[in-house]
């Protein structure tokens, strides 16, 4: 069995202690949470639970009002009666929350809440309770890795339980993305009887299985990010000086070029960039994930009476974006397929196949098409010799013009539309010869000239979800 990860809103109320029978598969288990139940049927595994407290769970009044007190309730209390500690509270309120009594079979950590507490306004809003989710289990899971991950909704709370699910949702289609050649976690929603304002001596546990599956299609264009996404990401979490920023800015922006030219490789069905351009590798593209992540932590936890107010669209196509080029990359590993400066007609035609196992299938057809006409003809191959020779010159079948002979100059429309449809073997960038010390296998590459163009072609054609 796989390592589990059991997400709960965390509680403060009257009996936030008190042990309930909950039943789960049959067994009974006497714990003050749901979660802990789940962790006790899977202890056999490598299981963990994450509370979720919203920074509002302590500002509750009514509870240290009550009649019963512990020594948790006492910290609590003696918190609120003096207006010193409550401002210090929101400094660091984890170092409180460390003494709650479920934190001691939990890790946990802490979220902006939306309302009026004591004498605090305290501001959020859904789609920065969702980023901020969203972050924690896409951390959670490149550090530790977990097989299942139980989304436990059983603790009401319906405002924190809609961002967690939207969470939930967004972490499985990152995940299918990020996992690209095989998906790795599974997820279930996991809830229970109504225990509040009922007489239930023993309240079962229920589990619903979920499968959300991201599209493969970009969610930015490129010109996006010229016109000042990915620096509008950085400036927001990022405060101090703007070399600083201009620094950040570069790194991370190396890793979203690499994934457009590899995804558009994928997408448009021109593969040839892919055995010639350098990409980074999977450990790197991880590392830049878990920096952002970090960023994104750091400016939440600055400021706990109000969250940053991010652009979610932004950080959704950062983070998609970083997710799919490891997806894509490590695609790309398992196949093989190692930056050398060309490839073989074998190799073209192995990706094809493989890229119908992603559900790839017109591109896969038509890199197939394209390899077969370009470098398989009887008429080719014996024309083709241990030189590299442009493409052009072998070809007696022709592509279309992509230059117009009166005017001496590149139609560049006209070489784009060639590109694309013609799997990237455009006949004026690629380069053919025999490898004659193996077998006479011929060997595909672009010209020098040629590499920055393509790639240049590749960026232009993304669109972006959903246009």
């Amino acid at each position: 069995m796989g390592r589990k990860l059991i997400v709960q809103i965390g509680r403060f109320d009257n009996g936030y202690t008190d042990p309930k029978k909950f039943i789960y598969n049959e067994k009974v288990f006497e714990v003050s949470l749901s979660s802990f139940a789940l962790s006790e049927f899977y202890k056999e595994d490598n299981v963990k639970v994450f509370l979720l407290y919203p920074v509002s769970l302590l500002l509750n009044e009514a509870i240290v009002k009550g009649p019963y007190v512990d020594r948790f309730i006492g910290k609590v209390k003696e918190l609120l009666g003096d207006s010193d500690r409550k401002e210090g509270y929101f400094k660091s309120p984890e170092n409180l929350f460390k003494d709650h009594p479920h934190s001691e079979k939990a890790e946990f950590a802490v979220m902006h809440s939306l309302g009026f507490y004591q004498e605090f306004d305290l501001k959020t809003n859904m789609p920065d309770l969702v980023l901020y989710i969203w972050s924690l289990l896409i951390y959670e899971y490149i550090k530790n890795g977990f097989d299942e991950l139980f989304v436990d909704i059983g603790s009401g709370l319906n405002f924190y339980i809609s961002a967690l699910l939207e969470a939930f949702r967004y972490f499985m289609e990152w995940e299918s993305l990020y996992n690209l050649r095989d998906r790795k976690v599974k997820g279930f929603i996991v809830y229970s009887d109504p225990i509040i304002g009922t007489n239930r001596k023993q309240v079962n546990i229920y589990e619903y299985p979920v499968d959300f599956k991201g599209k493969f299609e970009s969610p930015a264009r490129h010109s996006e990010i010229e016109r000042g996404l990915l620096k509008r990401v950085i400036k927001s979490v990022i405060e101090t000086s703007l070399s600083k920023e201009r620094e950040y800015k570069r790194e991370i922006e190396k890793y979203i070029n690499a994934f457009f030219i590899m995804f558009s490789a994928f997408y448009n069905a021109a593969p040839l960039i892919l055995f010639v351009n350098e990409f980074p590798d999977v450990s790197e593209i991880n590392l830049a994930l878990e920096g952002i992540l970090e960023k994104i932590f750091a400016k939440y936890k600055s400021n706990w009476k109000q969250s940053p107010n991010f652009q979610f669209e932004d950080f959704y196509k950062i983070i998609v974006m970083l997710g799919f080029l490891k997806g894509l990359k490590e695609f790309l590993d398992s196949g093989n397929i190692k930056p050398r400066g060309y490839a073989t007609v074998e190799e073209i035609d192995r990706f094809a196949e493989s890229i119908g196992s992603i559900g790839l299938h017109v591109q896969e057809g038509l890199i197939k098409t394209e390899s077969y006409n370009n470098f398989k003809p009887r008429d080719i191959v014996a024309s083709i010799d241990e030189d590299w020779k442009p493409l052009r010159n072998l070809l007696k079948r022709y592509q279309g013009s992509e230059e117009d002979e009166s005017e001496g100059r590149i139609d560049r429309d006209r070489m784009e539309r060639n590109f694309f449809a013609h799997g990237g073997f455009a006949r004026d960038l690629v380069e053919v010869k025999k490898d004659t010390t193996n077998g006479g296998r011929i060997l595909i590459r672009y010209n020098q000239e040629a590499i920055e163009k393509v790639k240049e072609l590749l960026c232009k054609r993304i669109k972006g979800a959903g246009q």
